[in-house]
């Protein structure tokens, strides 16, 4: 497990397969199905099976990935934040979700901005881009306070959504 970046209150790391659970509750919560879908991760083993086929490979194949935020004073694992690179888009993406109870407490702006500075300083991202469903008002209004500016509406390769892109 590598720290990545330690924030005033934030720890955040590479995920490992102990992590699984938390993958579970968080993927099943209702505002993560509402903005991101069904990821189809129901149990402690498909939470593995996502971690080691989804943040782990990514941490070899690409040097990033989505990594976990955890409270700094008590390690309580609260959201994901990091990128994601898909073979249909040419720049990585940023990505972050949270637990409900953890909205509204400045932990999304204090975690993207720690990995936004991580990708220019130390991953060599220079263009971010983010993509988020038109009804996420609290995501866009996140974008747009970190200096991220509407691009182009688009609809996933999937035929599945309507997206808004954001990006520097």
């Amino acid at each position: 497990m590598k720290q990545i970046v330690q924030t005033n209150r934030l720890n955040i790391r590479e995920f490992r397969f102990s992590d699984a659970a938390f993958i579970v509750k968080l993927f099943n919560s209702r505002d993560y199905k509402k903005h991101n879908g069904n990821n189809n991760v129901n149990n402690i083993l498909e939470g593995e099976e996502y971690l080691l086929n989804g943040p782990i490979k990514n941490y070899s194949n690409n040097l990033f990935g989505l990594w976990l935020v955890e409270l700094k004073n008590n390690k309580t694992p609260i959201g994901i934040c990091g990128f994601i690179k898909r073979d249909t888009v040419k720049n990585p993406e940023l990505f972050c979700a949270f637990l409900p109870q953890f909205f509204r407490n400045g932990f999304a702006f204090e975690a993207v901005t720690a990995t936004i500075n991580i990708a220019n300083q130390k991953l060599n991202i220079k263009t971010v881009v983010a993509n988020t469903v038109k009804e996420n008002i609290p995501a866009i209004k996140l974008l747009e306070k970190l200096g991220l500016t509407f691009k182009k509406d688009f609809v996933t390769p999937f035929g599945q959504e309507d997206l808004m892109q954001f990006g520097n």
